[in-house]
């Protein structure tokens, strides 16, 4: 069959707005930096200053951070060597020396130190006199490493700044003993100068703060100090505790400053790391950087444009076979929605797709095989009558008549049959003008035992929500009389299916089927079992949909002690049923199983001979056995061998239709 491409066209799809949004907001963006950068890099200088200082700061944090990550990283492998623990927990000195000296030259370190678990120095390569000298009264970054936890900061030695972290040396056995600390700490400002000089080509200069002159002195990486003017417009310490921004406005140029300030892990400032670049040489960075990201920008925008079009495309195929999909089971073409190999979202969403159109094809199909053959309906037609309710004889427990105005509201138009705890009939509600069927209790003036049916029903009803099961619509009490209202399923049932056809094909009983175990799944969900599955049960519309009807002896398996019952049909009942034993959702099971095989073959199976059961289909029909196999698992006489649910059975029968798809 021939269908009409639903697929949408790439440039009125949602894969080409994207595209033309993405590419748009892309192009407006490098549009508006350009014109941003070109209009205001003169006229607002300082704003830029600030903005570009503010990525030095963050670029002069990270690469402290990266630093003292590098070292605290460093520090755990150092302490994790084998002959450090003996060492310390020996207090061996010189062999400790002899150790820092080949631990420095390996990882070229500026200075490491043991100390004991007491903040006592076991070792300092640099100064091996201070050996016993007691740090942990003097250091705040000691006293925290000796309490388990690693600390960083600054430290000053020999006219250097040095970054040092402190890291506890654990026991080697417990791990929970700090047996000492280790102190390792690189100079940071050579790499740290070369790197901002690298990266953006402003000067760099590092100055100490002598508190005891309170002022600043300078030092640099190679002895300059031509730049020592500078540090006359520092501030003093006191006022230096956060990054400062500052312009210097010299008659030859003006200059654009940060200061960043370097303190110890106590917080007592050392020194100070000075940036600044001239006014002149940011205003010509603009200038390259407006036409490099002009340049950038086009190349990326065509680029981009040209990826980003093949990726959306690619995209969209999937999306557009789903949507065919969609159209075509729409359309009734079950047929074109074929499954998918895809295993990513696509692929699922398709496939389930494609089952959902086989579950549709499948109801549609048995709906139109029901709706095209005529039911014998077994109606009784009682005698006409015109009767208002109190006209009749309620101490009469015969059929109501037809045209009886039954609660004010519905006119009785036929009888149609008798269920586990009432008589049925067919009416119209006056009130809604819409056909209902009123089951009415049979016990007109019963009591409570007798009416306990009735309720259970009711409630049961009320709990079921499903395509698959009659509607509740109301229930009452009408001078004396109970009733519920119920969906009108106008058909027959699958007795009187089964009485003139004698069997259904094994395609058509499995669809069928489907449909009834998902109404019982849900039931079972609500921790109820039917115990009356049966072919008078299943209803059959006159457009060829199923529905199960007659909870009148359904039980509640979440109570054991109240689902001991003998009440059900000969012949569908469960062996536990009948011997009156422990009651569960299996129970129900056993009774779909007999149905299933009547289905099959036109009669019941024999009881207990579930070993020697005679299959009522052929191997060319069944060609995997799992029907089967099914039917066995289905009939099992003892309930904890028996399938335990209904969804399981629901499975099993998918696949088998499956099979007999490809066959």
């Amino acid at each position: 069959m021939k269908s009409t491409d639903s697929r949408p066209p790439f440039f009125s799809g949602i894969a080409f707005n994207h595209f033309l949004t993405i590419n748009a907001t892309f192009i407006a963006l490098i549009a508006g930096i350009l014109i941003f950068i070109h209009q205001e890099s003169e006229k607002h200088a300082n704003k830029e200053v600030a903005r570009a200082l503010s990525k030095v700061e963050i670029m002069i944090s990270s690469s402290m951070e990266t630093r003292y990550r590098d070292l605290h990283q460093l520090g755990r492998a150092i302490v994790k060597d084998s002959r450090i623990f003996p060492m310390v927990e020996a207090r061996r000195s010189a062999d400790l020396l002899d150790l820092s000296d080949e631990l420095e030259k390996r990882y070229t370190l500026d200075r490491i130190i043991f100390l004991e678990r007491t903040g006592h120095i076991l070792s300092n390569l640099q100064f091996p006199g201070s050996t016993g000298r007691n740090m942990a009264s003097r250091s705040t970054l000691v006293q925290k490493a000796l309490k388990g936890d690693p600390s960083q900061g600054f430290m000053r030695s020999k006219g250097q700044l040095l970054q040092i972290i402190a890291q506890p040396i654990l026991h080697n056995a417990t791990r929970d003993k700090i047996i000492g600390v280790l102190l390792i700490a690189r100079h940071h400002a050579p790499d740290l100068e070369s790197e901002i000089r690298t990266l953006t080509g402003w000067k760099v200069k590092h100055s100490l703060w002598n508190a005891p002159k309170k002022q600043w002195q300078s030092y640099g990486a190679n002895g300059e100090d031509e730049d020592a003017s500078l540090l006359e417009v520092f501030p003093n310490a006191e006022d230096f505790l956060t990054p400062l921004r500052f312009d210097i406005n010299n008659p030859r140029e003006r200059l654009h400053l940060l200061g960043f300030p370097l303190k110890q892990y106590q917080g007592q400032l050392l020194g100070s790391l000075l940036v600044f670049i001239q006014h002149s040489e940011l205003v010509e960075t603009f200038e390259i950087l407006t036409r490099k990201i002009f340049l950038a920008g086009l190349f990326f925008c065509v680029v981009g444009s040209i990826i980003f079009l093949w990726i959306t495309r690619r995209l969209n195929q999937p999306v557009s076979e789903i949507l065919q999909q969609c159209e075509a089971i729409r359309k009734g073409h079950y047929e074109l929605a074929s499954p998918t190999k895809r295993k990513d979202e696509f692929g699922i969403l398709a496939n389930s797709i494609h089952e959902m159109g086989l579950d549709l094809k499948e109801k549609a199909d048995l709906e139109h095989f029901f709706s095209s053959i005529s039911f014998d309906t077994l109606d009784v037609v009682p005698p006409e009558g015109d009767q208002l309710m109190e006209e009749y004889n309620m101490a009469d427990d015969s059929q109501l008549p037809k045209g009886l105005l039954f609660a004010d509201r519905y006119l009785l138009q036929q009888f149609l049959g008798e269920g586990g705890s009432g008589m049925v009939y067919g009416a119209t509600d006056s009130f809604l003008q819409e056909d209902v069927a009123i089951k009415v209790f049979e016990g007109w003036e019963g009591s409570e035992t007798k009416l306990a049916p009735f309720k259970q029903e009711v409630v049961m009803m009320r709990k079921i929500s499903h395509p698959n099961v009659t509607r509740l619509h109301e229930f009452g009490t009408y001078d004396g009389v109970h009733y519920v209202v119920m969906e009108w399923v106008k058909g027959g049932h699958l007795r009187s299916f089964l009485k003139n056809h004698g069997s259904l094909s094994p395609k058509n009983t499995l669809i069928l089927f489907r449909q009834i175990c998902q109404a019982l799944d849900q039931a079972h969900s609500f921790g109820i079992i039917h115990l009356d599955i049966k072919p008078e049960n299943v209803l059959i519309g006159q457009d060829g949909r199923i529905k199960l009807n007659d909870f009148g002896i359904s039980r509640w398996f979440t109570s054991p002690s109240e689902i001991l019952n003998h009440s059900g049909t000969p012949g569908y009942m469960s062996p536990e049923q009948i011997q009156g034993g422990q009651l569960s959702p299996a129970s129900d099971i056993f009774s779909l199983g007999v149905m299933l095989y009547e289905c099959l073959s036109g009669r019941l199976p024999e009881p207990n001979d579930k070993s020697d059961l005679t299959f009522p289909i052929s191997t060319d029909e069944d060609p995997s056995g799992n029907l089967r196999s099914l039917l066995e698992d289905m009939l099992e006489p003892t309930p904890e061998e028996r399938l335990q649910k209904v969804s399981d059975i629901d499975r099993r029968i998918r696949d088998v239709l499956s099979v007999m798809k490809d066959n």
